[in-house]
């Protein structure tokens, strides 16, 4: 499997790709890991340490079972007001924050830093680059009042 850079899938509203920028091919690790690790776009090759990961064929055949027109969509629910999220990649790829809302469509979002200084500093971000934290709490209108999602 194969880390690639590619042009964004323009996904209908409300989807995302499974595995964007993923490619998965077959071949022969010792004859042509240097071809394929070097082939114009390829990012890495996903591996364990030194060693490129392989992946099943019952695997694939599942993948190929779910595919709808080339892709495998899974379908995101919105995030709410309050929500806790991680950012997941660019300069600040760990940092959690708090949802506020969505701007242009569901394409960007508008979120709240916690920082030492500040209750919140509002960022704006491509809503691909963040994710939902799991088992989280929902802040509810104060700060102080919490409940369970």
């Amino acid at each position: 499997m194969c880390r690639i850079d590619s042009a964004p899938v323009k996904p209908r509203s409300g989807e995302v790709p499974l595995f964007p920028s993923y490619l998965f091919t077959r071949f022969r690790v010792r004859t042509h890991y240097q071809k394929v690790k070097y082939t114009p776009g390829v990012r890495y090759v996903v591996s364990a340490g030194d060693d490129p990961l392989s992946i099943s064929q019952d695997v694939i055949d599942q993948i190929k079972g779910r595919l709808v027109n080339g892709r495998i969509l899974v379908k995101r629910r919105p995030l709410s007001l309050g929500e806790r999220i991680r950012i997941a990649d660019g300069p600040l790829a760990g940092v959690e924050a708090v949802f506020q809302h969505y701007l242009s469509g569901t394409k960007r979002v508008a979120l709240l830093l916690e920082t030492v200084y500040s209750k919140g500093i509002r960022i704006v971000m491509p809503a691909a680059l963040i994710s939902r934290l799991r088992n989280q709490w929902r802040v509810l209108d104060d700060a102080q009042d919490f409940r369970h999602l």
